[in-house]
């Protein structure tokens, strides 16, 4: 995996405790056309694991459940 600047940028928002997307855009200030297709890569070079929320947080808080 080719480590660029953005990639560890993910990564150490991660780190730091920010796990969704959007999060992730805030901690870093990268665009979501950049962070969104990190975390795949992540996830399949097994650096980070992803998995969705349990459906009744999600419709408690009236939105869509995120991975």
């Amino acid at each position: 995996m080719r480590l660029t600047y953005p990639t560890a940028f993910v990564l150490q928002a991660v780190l730091d405790g920010h796990h969704y997307g959007f999060d992730i855009m805030e901690a870093t200030g990268l665009p979501s056309g950049t962070v969104y297709p990190i975390l795949p890569r992540l996830d399949a070079e097994g650096c980070v694991r992803s998995r969705w929320e349990k459906d009744g947080l999600a419709r408690r808080e009236q939105r869509r459940p995120r991975r």
